[in-house]
This record gives structure tokens, C-alpha cells and sequence, in this order.
């Protein structure tokens, strides 16, 4: 198990390199130029060159590399160039909403499809597992922002109950402020885990050893969620570690939409501002989150099935 740790250790720090390589290189190759941006149009290009000096712009990109990582061991990720501030500090604001944002998503998709998929399962072919498969179908294809504006038209517009922008003041504020983009998030994730909870269950129902609790004379309910389901989860762990940060991740046309204050609609700001330090700084914040929770998974995994640290 140490060993299969370590090796899972080594590809993740592998990944995260690479992750620096494009989060470095992405802003870079956007068209226009960040020193234009933070200067007047009537600055002169002596005043422009100072700048591109000052926040290091004119190094070749392998000088300025060599420092964004240097600077990144030390957990100093640079300046905004817009802001003034360190983009750490910057992040410490707006992550908080993210992560609550993303477990509200996290949450309410859990409750809602693990039940769904066994009922779909437990019916196979008949009318509740068409319905549930044509929900989950409907949830994995509509697109977040449609989604999310069809609610907003829905529940603040013609309703006019539940708020559609902002993050709101107080707990109960901020409360009603989740409910719409956190449905919106999770309802992908939803989708995906209603349609892989109920493939495992089916998968599993038709296991000799259930067969054989059956034949015992135990009760349908014991079967179910003694023998079938524990089993059928265990695929299941790797998608409820993995969506955390995909959730985290996912965010940003969900913020956006909802013009919720967090990591993604921060994320877009930066890339139309041009702030390379800050849009580096979220790409690996983002990367570091997906590959730790990877990472976390495998070794749950591994754990739970010990042909995994095998193959």
C-alpha cells in the first residue's frame, strides 16, 4: 500500500509540473498586450516599456518561468496586475464562496441520485426507470447557462422567490442565494451519478452471492442495502471524491452566470483583464484541488480494493 502511495505521490507531482507549464503559457497567448491594458491611452511608450519592465513582461518566457516557479515553492504566486494585491490574498476572498457554492452542488446531487439509481435499478424497463433515465439524460445535456437563466426567468423574474444574482448578507441570505446555482452546478453531476449508481446496482443484482442471500429467505430490503449496495458504491467512491473538484472547477460559467463572487467568475475577470498572475494563480489552484482529490480517491480506492494497487 506504501509503495502504491508513493507511486500515485510521484504522478501526482508530475501532473501538477505540467498543469504550471500551460497555466504559465495560457495567459501569454491570448492576443493584446496586459501593459497596454493597465495604462492610459495616452501614456507614452517609454511609460509602457517601465511597465513591461516592472512586472517582468519583457524577460524572455523562460526567465519568467524559472521565477513563477521559484516564487510558486514559496507560496508567492505573484501580484495582480490589475488589483495591486497578492493574488493569494486575493484567492483567500473568494475561495470560501466557491467551496460553499460547490458542496451545496456536492450535496443535494448525492441525496437526490444515489436513491433514484436504485429505484431506476430496481425497475429495469418500467415506467420509473424510463422516467429517471430521460431526468438524468436531461440533466447531463442541458448546458449550465441555459440552466441557469431558465431558472433565473423562472423562480426571480415571473415568481419572483428565490434571488438570482449575488451572494447575499446573513446566513438565510446567503442561503437562498445557493439554492439556484447550486442546483445548477450539481445538476450534471447528478445526472452522471443516477445513471452509474444504477448500472452498478445492476451489475451487482445479478451477483451470485445476492442470489444466494435471496435464496437464504432474507428480506428484499436487507438484500438490497446490506449485500447489493455496499458493493455497487464502491465504483461510486471514485466519482464522489473526483466531482469535489470538478465541481470546484466547474464553476465558472455557473458564477458567471449568477454573478456569484467566487473563484470562477474571478477567473473570467482575470482572463478579459489580462492578469497573468491571477489567472495563473486560479489555473493552479484549480489543477492543485482536481489532482489532490484524485490523489485522495486512488488511495481510498486502493484501499477498498486491494487488486487496484496491483494492476
Amino acid at each position: 500500500m506504501l509503495r502504491y502511495a508513493r507511486r500515485r505521490a510521484l504522478t501526482s507531482v508530475i501532473s501538477i509540473l505540467g498543469v504550471s507549464v500551460i497555466a504559465f503559457l495560457l495567459p501569454r497567448l491570448a492576443p493584446g498586450d496586459p501593459a497596454l491594458i493597465l495604462m492610459s491611452d495616452d501614456a507614452t511608450d517609454e511609460i509602457i516599456e517601465q511597465t513591461r519592465e516592472f512586472w517582468g513582461l519583457n524577460k524572455p518566457l523562460y526567465e519568467q518561468y524559472y521565477v513563477f516557479i521559484v516564487r510558486a515553492v514559496q507560496l508567492d504566486l505573484g501580484t495582480s496586475l490589475v488589483t495591486g494585491r497578492s493574488t493569494i490574498e486575493t484567492v483567500k476572498d473568494f475561495f470560501p464562496n466557491t467551496i460553499k457554492l460547490a458542496l451545496v452542488a456536492w450535496v443535494w446531487s448525492v441525496i437526490v441520485s444515489i436513491p433514484l439509481g436504485i429505484l431506476a435499478a430496481l425497475n429495469r424497463n418500467k415506467i420509473p426507470d424510463i422516467v429517471i433515465r430521460l431526468f438524468a439524460m436531461l440533466g447531463r445535456g442541458m448546458p449550465n447557462f441555459w440552466l441557469g437563466i431558465m431558472l433565473i426567468l423562472l423562480f426571480a423574474v415571473v415568481w419572483n422567490i428565490l434571488p438570482a444574482f449575488g451572494i447575499g448578507e446573513g446566513f438565510f441570505d446567503q442561503a437562498k442565494h445557493l439554492i439556484l446555482p447550486g442546483f445548477v452546478l450539481g445538476s450534471s453531476f447528478m445526472a452522471l451519478l443516477v445513471r452509474m449508481v444504477r448500472s452498478e446496482m445492476l451489475e451487482v443484482l445479478n451477483e451470485d452471492y445476492v442470489r444466494t442471500a435471496r435464496a437464504k429467505g432474507l428480506a428484499n430490503r436487507v438484500v438490497i442495502y446490506r449485500h447489493a449496495l455496499r458493493n455497487a458504491l464502491i465504483p461510486v467512491v471514485t466519482i464522489l471524491g473526483l466531482e469535489i473538484g470538478g465541481l470546484i472547477g466547474g464553476s465558472i460559467i455557473t458564477e458567471t452566470v449568477f454573478a456569484y463572487p467566487g473563484l470562477g467568475r474571478l477567473t473570467v475577470q482575470s482572463i478579459q483583464g489580462l492578469d497573468y498572475p491571477m489567472v495563473q494563480t486560479l489555473v493552479l489552484i484549480f489543477a492543485l484541488i482536481y489532482i489532490s482529490a484524485s490523489f485522495i480517491v486512488d488511495i481510498i480506492y486502493g484501499y477498498l480494493d486491494p487488486r487496484i494497487r496491483y494492476q
